[in-house]
């Protein structure tokens, strides 16, 4: 078995581990692994996409019955308190021969909401329910944005992330050229109310094809990108693809891969060109013919990821049950 998965909760105030999961802890695969399953969106602030749902199989008694103390407690007047932070990571380790250690990573990084336990017959079972580590409209963070003439639009989203989420490491990857001409002032209780308040101040401000600017908070980081800034591109190979990608909309794909946790949103995927030349793949005379286009990618060239939903059952052998779905668009598309 080379799927791998790693499932920590930890205190969200001391930092502390709580409970830990793992196919391979201490880095040596565990035949006797808890089935995991998952469902999990990510997207950009300005475009949230709901909950991840997560299931952990074959959990121990005490597990079961102390389900509820892993979430978010909430009290006659809303405010809340408590809860734990679920970090997830997957992707695939050493084993099968075309498994690709370096392709794991995080895959979310969240609040759990709400967990519970289940006993049905002989099997256990614990779910949680994760969201963005982000403030909500019942606990309202200092979301304070303060743009002034002249000033970088990078630096004024620093000043002001920094603020709200001062443990949050921040990337920033957006245009120079995005400077104010007249302030800009506001005051957010979301994430999502300030993504989608940097979206539509800034799209279409440098071209008529500028997509603006894009935030994301679904790992441990903060990122803030809008496609003008130079980042690493990752190569997809034939033997990623689980079925061709697709075009799903206008200027929107979709590709369907193993599960992988080093593809984020904001990220740029490039699509193979010509046949693929796997070590051990045989083709036939017909297929040796340049007018034969079964082995070549359907979509070639470049794209930014907007959208990703990661989909997994550790124990069930089909392949399309440990898998990453990316949508993606053209490169300088207004998406």
């Amino acid at each position: 078995m080379s799927r791998y998965y790693d499932l920590t909760l930890t205190n969200p105030k001391t930092g502390a581990v709580v409970k830990q999961w793992s196919s391979m802890p201490g880095g040596s695969y565990d035949p006797a692994a808890l089935n995991i399953m998952f469902d999990m969106p990510v997207s950009v602030g300005d475009l949230p996409t709901g909950q991840h749902s997560i299931i952990v199989e074959g959990v121990s008694l005490q597990d079961l019955t102390n389900a509820q103390q892993y979430a978010t407690a909430i009290n006659g007047d809303g405010a809340q308190s408590g809860g734990a932070i679920l970090t997830l990571k997957g992707g695939m380790q050493a084993g099968l021969p075309l498994a690709n250690p370096a392709q794991a990573g995080t895959l979310v990084n969240g609040a759990v909401f709400q967990s519970w336990g289940n006993w049905i017959g002989t099997d256990m079972a614990l779910s949680f329910l994760v969201v963005p580590p982000v403030f909500r409209y019942n606990e309202p963070g200092n979301i304070v944005f303060n743009w002034q003439p002249g000033q970088k639009l990078s630096d004024a989203i620093t000043q002001t992330l920094s603020t709200a989420y001062p443990q949050a490491p921040l990337k920033i990857e957006i245009s120079p050229q995005l400077v104010a001409a007249r302030p800009d002032i506001g005051y957010f209780s979301t994430f999502s109310q300030f993504a989608q308040h940097i979206k539509q101040l800034t799209h279409g401000l440098l071209s008529a094809t500028y997509a603006g600017v894009r935030m994301t908070y679904s790992t441990s980081t903060i990122r803030v990108f809008d496609g003008t800034q130079p980042t690493p591109i990752a190569l997809l190979k034939f033997t990623d693809f689980v079925g061709q990608p697709t075009w799903i909309a206008q200027d929107k794909i979709q590709v369907k891969t193993v599960l992988r946790g080093d593809i984020q949103v904001g990220d740029f995927i490039e699509f193979p060109i010509g046949f693929q030349n796997a070590p051990g793949f045989v083709q036939t005379g017909q297929a040796s013919y340049p007018t034969f286009y079964k082995y070549q990618s359907a979509i070639q060239g470049k794209f930014a990821v907007i959208q990703v939903r990661h989909v997994g059952n550790f124990r069930d052998p089909d392949g399309n049950a440990w898998v990453s779905i990316f949508n993606a668009v053209p490169v300088g598309s207004a998406n």
